[in-house]
């Protein structure tokens, strides 16, 4: 700032020197009497200048503390408070101390975007006429957290058509977060028959196919592939059987966690109660059929061995993730699928004999097998608190109510997502207002953050 006046100055000097060994009188009593008039109107410019490189000085530090603030809005916990506080530190620290400044921060849209105000109150030598033009400083920046913070849905299958999937009048409402497929096919992502997806931000890597009216907002088409949020989440270790081949069809039933060998099935009236922990659930189905009902709170199930999750039509299901250990924040998690059945070492010879087989569990069921394919069909599973992390298949979900619309969050990393017959899949992203932890990559702190002009 100081450099620029004195080129000034430097300038105007050199042109007053020559103007002095001038020989003609004329110009020497013109000089003369314009010289006041050319030192104020330097001076003048030395003042303004130093107004304006000032200003300048004071945009940049906003603009940094407004990217900073609006970063903030993608932390759970973060408040009003945090925030400002956040902005201030970025803007003192990009202006420097000594400098008496007032810096406010506000919310605005609904907590989607962060405006940052400084004034700065600024002496003027010799430009104090222009004052109520020039004094104060005031400079603001708005910097707003696009879509796509906040992950609720992404498909990974890469090239595979229908990654995510609506048919028949199937709705998937996300509205404060994004929904991801990741395929490169031009019908990656495909909505048919008065089917519906809102979301903050709709994603695909390749194309969409669907009524403009089925997208809220429309889709983004050719984005970077995501990549798994997940993928470096290790599993939880587990050996042995503590149950095989584990059935309850009535009354009131308490399960505990550990090693479900051949499968868990929970069927008839049964309601059943799930303690706390970790559920592996190993080489064959898990299976909550008929009336029955499971609730739990603070529980993962980690599916192994080709097991697959089916919840059918008429049953209850209440569940929230551990918020602790090896899957805090996740509610279902599938390992490789390397087999249908299961089998164990330290098992007898009887004991290996006996392979429960996943295409006579949904023969019974009168409904067609998918060895690939979880299957939410439950019209009361209204509390799906956690991540259901099931990178190898496909989630299937059919349904003629709400579904996870009471959780407090719920997100969905699968290969693919399929929709169908009137399900109405809502997620919330109220992570504030659980103690199950989010899990790190599902809210990708400070990305997709920019300035408004």
């Amino acid at each position: 700032m100081k450099a620029g006046a004195d080129v000034v100055i430097m300038q105007f000097f050199s042109t007053l020197a020559r103007f002095w060994r001038s020989g003609k009188g004329n110009v020497t009593i013109v000089f003369s009497i314009a010289l006041p008039v050319i030192i104020g109107s330097i001076a003048v410019s030395v003042d303004i200048s130093n107004l304006y490189m000032r200003r300048a000085e004071l945009q940049g530090a906003a603009d940094s503390a407004a990217l900073a603030a609006a970063k903030e809005l993608y932390m759970a916990g973060a408040d009003q408070k945090v925030i400002a506080a956040v902005a201030e530190n970025y803007a003192r620290t990009n202006i420097g101390t000594g400098r008496k400044l007032k810096i406010g921060t506000t919310l605005i849209d609904d907590d989607t975007a962060v405006t940052v105000e400084i004034v700065e109150e600024t002496k003027l030598y010799f430009a104090s006429f222009l004052v109520s033009e020039l004094s104060p400083i005031h400079v603001s920046a708005t910097a707003r957290a696009a879509g796509g913070g906040r992950i609720c849905v992404v498909g990974l299958a890469e090239t595979d058509e229908h990654t995510v999937l609506l048919d028949f009048s199937a709705k998937l409402t996300a509205p404060t977060c994004a929904v991801y497929s990741n395929s490169m096919s031009k019908y990656g992502l495909v909505t048919f028959l008065k089917s519906t997806i809102e979301a903050e931000l709709i994603c695909s890597s390749g194309g969409y196919s669907g009524k403009d009216a089925s997208f809220q907002p429309s889709p983004i088409v050719d984005c970077p592939q995501l990549q798994d949020p997940l993928s470096d989440r290790k599993a939880p270790s587990y050996s042995g059987c503590d149950y095989k081949d584990f059935k309850v069809s009535a009354g009131d039933v308490t399960i505990y966690p550990g090693v479900y060998c051949g499968g868990l099935t929970i069927g008839g009236t049964a309601n059943v109660f799930a303690q706390p922990g970790v559920y592996v659930i190993s080489g064959a189905p898990f299976g909550v059929l008929d009336e029955a009902k499971l609730r739990g709170e603070y529980v993962g199930f980690h599916l192994v061995k080709g097991s697959k999750i089916h919840f059918m039509r008429d049953t209850t299901i209440d569940l929230g993730a551990p918020k602790s250990g090896p899957m805090a924040g996740i509610l279902i998690y599938e390992g490789p699928v390397d087999g249908n059945t299961y089998s164990d070492d330290d098992d007898d010879e009887d004991d290996n004999e006996r392979k429960f087989s996943t295409a006579n569990f949904l023969s019974a069921l009168s409904i067609t097998h998918n060895p690939n394919q979880h299957e939410i069909r439950s019209n009361n599973a209204r509390n799906l608190l956690g991540t259901i992390y099931l990178p190898h298949s496909k989630l299937f979900i059919h349904g003629e109510n709400k579904i996870a619309d009471k959780s407090a969050y719920t997100a969905i990393i699968v290969r693919q997502l399929e929709m169908r017959s009137g399900p109405d899949l809502h997620l919330n992203t109220n992570y504030t207002s659980t103690d199950v932890p989010v899990p790190e990559g599902i809210t990708p702190v400070g990305r997709n953050v920019f300035l408004e002009r």
